[in-house]
């Protein structure tokens, strides 16, 4: 195989090809190692000029345009040159290549095409990664456009050429909507991508579950395949839904399957956000951009959660050593967090009340957590627990250490009685959800009216399943399990069917005071964390001392927590004066059980004798004379931005 002026084949090693011609390494022209072949004669008929080779060489067609790229040596662009004039100017496209991860390229139309390899690609992991976001550079010059969020390389090139000028590749966004894709120029010169085949998603297995307020989270092996947090909002009321599933935390891609999972023993606060190990403490986040790390002095794991407050550490451990319990206070100011350090035991927190075993063994003890107030009962037996789990009037408590009697029982804070109820369940509003394994059921054991105690199955669920592969809404009363541990299948989730309690609340922190002068805070703010969800509608009225309604403010919901804003305006948008005001919470529940919860609280407002200081748009609605979307930054991180 020859050309002009001497021109050979050096190797026959394909580079590129289309239906008219091929690109092999050649020798004998001084400006070049890339040959075109044309296939109709098998004659050698133009050399692309300053093209040099390695084994990352590749070669691309158009109609209008034949193209290099070979970043083997620190080269990032794909050399262009007209079919007609391979003598001509060259134009070049700017494309981002690694020997980590190399990119591959093809023309279609007038953008070059370009999609890297994953990291894990070159170590034979690639069935396991996502894959990298397929780009369009126009090669005019111009903005580049992600096609598809994740694709995959295949074929012998890396991207696959049509004979009608588009290229094919296996991509999408999720493993939900996997496909292969055409990527071909539209009509107005603009790049189209449309769906050849489907590509069915294998059948995932889910890990551990937590749910609060009708907030599900569960680990799922998805497009990542290291297991990420997800979340969907249930309703299970008379029309059970489950809302769009979203992503709330995903492990960092790994080369070897070490890159470790996101969301290990998750837990939902209440509030809308989840909770759970992190490397140095724990991370609470409700979706991958708004997490905050919160830094322990020990290891550990989240022991229990509620709201504003986490148990971390070590629950009960039998046996020597010194282990340590740590209580965080999300909304403690400064950057220690840490509220209280204390030998590990079984503990458990709900709203401001915090239970652990008592200081003489066979009883537990309460304290409130801003009070300091406890309270104390007697457990009948001799032992220390091993367990405790609390909700509202509710407190479950479990003794298995070695050398105590063994027993297990719900105490009713309201009732001031004890109920035999079996071990290893977790607690709700009035039940407690345990698998009998030997039965295989999981099976839910009602206990509310105090008088009787009755058990009825929920689901039948052969072999094993541990404790967190199904949860119970502590803040609503729903179940979720997954069908079986590592087991594919469908996430179920049912009602109780138990009657819950009044709404209550369980934790607030309103703002006593508003400064309208303050340079960095100057809005009332505040937070009440409920027993289970409002329903829509929730609101608060700020009154001044006389009782004349000045704004009426509406709550912002996140999960079983009600949250508002105030910027020390009347309704017609004038600054309300210097001095005493009120607030009261009016909210009804969302299930319809129980009565309206009315709250009420004082506020002082000062500053506005001088021109007050403008609050940003982000955390007030402007106009409406209406209340606000609340800014979901902490209390103490804007009194710290204050001090």
């Amino acid at each position: 195989m020859t050309g002009e002026n001497g021109v050979r084949a050096a190797s026959y090693k394909v580079l590129g090809a289309n239906a008219d011609l091929l690109a092999i390494f050649v020798s004998g022209d001084p400006t070049g190692q890339v040959g075109l072949v044309d296939l109709a004669t098998g004659k050698i008929n133009g050399v692309l000029k300053d093209s040099w080779g390695s084994s990352f060489t590749q070669v691309v067609f158009s109609e209008t345009y034949a193209g290099w790229f070979d970043p083997a040596y620190g080269d990032q662009k794909v050399h262009l040159l007209r079919r007609d004039a391979l003598g001509g100017a060259e134009t070049t496209v700017d494309v981002a290549s690694a020997y980590e991860q190399r990119s591959f390229v093809a023309l279609v139309g007038d953008w070059v095409v370009s999609l890297r390899q994953t990291e894990s690609y070159r170590n034979s992991d690639a069935p396991k990664d996502r894959g990298e976001p397929l780009l369009a550079a126009p090669i005019g010059g111009g903005e580049t456009k992600t096609l598809l969020p994740h694709a995959r390389l295949g074929g012998t090139y890396g991207l696959n050429p049509t004979p009608d000028g588009g290229v094919l590749v296996a991509g999408g966004s999720s493993a939900g909507d996997w496909a292969v894709r055409k990527v071909s120029v539209r009509a107005d010169g603009n790049l189209g991508v449309s769906a050849v085949r489907a590509v069915a998603p294998k059948p995932g297995t889910y890990g551990a579950v937590t749910l609060a307020a009708g907030d599900l989270a569960v680990q799922e092996t998805d497009t990542n395949y290291l297991p990420s947090l997800y979340k969907r909002h249930i309703e299970l009321g008379d029309t059970p839904s489950a809302g769009t599933r979203s992503l709330v935390a995903e492990p960092a891609l790994s080369t070897d399957g070490t890159g470790g999972s996101a969301g290990n023993d998750a837990y939902a606060l209440g509030d809308g956000t989840f909770t759970y190990t992190h490397a140095s403490g724990i991370e609470v986040r409700s979706n991958p951009d708004d997490a905050a790390v919160l830094t322990v002095p020990g290891g550990g794991q989240v022991v229990d959660a509620s709201g504003r407050y986490v148990v971390f550490g070590y629950g009960y451990v039998s046996g020597f050593g010194q282990y340590q319990q740590y209580v965080i206070d999300r909304e403690k100011s400064g950057d220690d967090k840490v509220l209280l350090t204390r030998a590990a035991s079984a503990a458990a927190v709900w709203g401001t009340t915090f239970w652990t075993p008592g200081d003489t063994k066979g009883t537990v003890k309460a304290t409130d957590l801003k009070s300091g107030k406890t309270e104390s009962f007697s457990l009948g037996k001799e032992c220390t627990p091993t367990d405790l789990q609390a909700v509202g009037r509710w407190v479950y408590w479990t003794c298995e250490a070695h050398g105590d009697p063994a027993g297990s029982g719900v105490w009713d804070r309201t009732m001031q009685r004890m109920i035999d109820v079996p071990k290893g369940g977790e607690l709700g509003d009035g039940f407690v959800v345990l698998h009998d394994e030997t039965a295989g059921k999981l099976q839910l054991v009602d206990f509310h009216t105090v008088d009787s105690v009755t058990t009825r199955a929920l689901a039948d669920i052969t072999g094993f399943l541990a404790r967190g592969y199904f949860a119970v809404d502590r803040f609503g009363g729903g179940v979720a399990y997954v069908p079986g541990r590592g087991k594919p299948g469908a996430m179920r989730a049912v009602g109780s069917g138990v009657p819950t309690s009044a709404l209550a609340e369980i934790e607030t922190h309103p703002e006593t005071a508003v400064d309208l002068r303050s340079p960095k805070d100057a809005r009332w703010d505040g937070s009440w964390q409920l027993s289970k969800p409002a329903a829509p509608g929730a609101r608060i009225v700020i009154k001044d001392a006389g009782g004349t309604v000045v704004r009426t403010l509406d709550a912002v919901q996140h999960g079983a927590e009600l949250t508002a804003a105030w910027d020390g305006r009347r309704s017609d948008g004038k600054f309300s004066p210097n001095g005493p005001y009120t607030w009261e919470l009016t909210a009804a529940p969302q299930d319809g059980q129980g009565a309206q919860l009315k709250l009420s609280g004082a506020i002082t407002v000062t500053g506005a004798d001088a021109e007050a200081t403008p609050v940003s748009s982000n955390h007030l609605a402007a106009e409406s004379g209406y209340g606000a979307a609340h800014h979901r930054d902490s209390l103490a991180s804007r009194r710290e931005d204050a001090l």
